[in-house]
């Protein structure tokens, strides 16, 4: 909780700190105590520091997200060769299921949607972690039957973190409500299959 609120809300941090800066400074306008204009002063002072540290800092959160945001952009280029790197080298079989299903249609826009979830696997190592969103794509089958088509899918992800990157090992997408479908991979995420 600490991780995120200092490198993932350096808002939130500010406005703590300004609240906290803001009593210090009243109450050594009403005591005169040097002491708490020292805090006041030190805790305006950690404001644009708290900010160089959430820039600087990146969390296994924030490198996730930012895996999927590189995966969304791949794919609305078409450019899959980006998305394999993005697969786990020790998950030949999900590779696999990419390199057999993407080839399959052209996609005009992808886009991440809500991230329903993101849980870290208690006691992984290396670290785990699943990930839950929507994602809503423009797409056509390049064998025809769907042109251009507004589809809005859940997507779920395992990664694995491996020599300080973050990697796709396993994933399935499912219609937004309900059960997987016909376009559903069968995955470990998706028991169903």
């Amino acid at each position: 909780m600490l991780t995120r609120l200092l490198a993932e809300q350096p808002i939130l941090l500010s406005l703590l700190l300004a609240v906290v800066a803001g009593a210090c400074l009243y109450a050594w306008l009403q005591t005169a105590h040097k002491a708490a204009l020292a805090a006041g002063l030190i805790c305006l002072a950690l404001i644009p520091g708290g900010w160089y540290l959430a820039d600087a800092w990146t969390t296994d959160r924030e490198a996730i997200l930012a895996r999927l945001e590189e995966a969304a952009k791949a794919i609305n280029r078409n450019d899959f060769e980006t998305v394999y790197t993005l697969i786990a080298p020790s998950r030949p079989e999900t590779l696999a299921q990419a390199r057999n299903e993407l080839p399959q249609y052209e996609f005009r826009k992808a886009k991440i949607g809500q991230i329903r979830s993101l849980q870290f696997v208690q006691g992984a190592l290396p670290p785990e972690a699943i990930v839950d969103a929507t994602a809503s794509v423009v797409v056509s089958q390049k064998g025809g039957g769907i042109s251009d088509a507004k589809v809005a899918r859940r997507v779920m992800l395992r990664f694995r973190k491996q020599n300080d990157r973050w990697y796709v090992t396993d994933y399935t997408h499912l219609p937004i409500l309900g059960g997987p479908d016909q376009f559903s991979p069968a995955s470990e995420l998706n028991p169903s299959r």
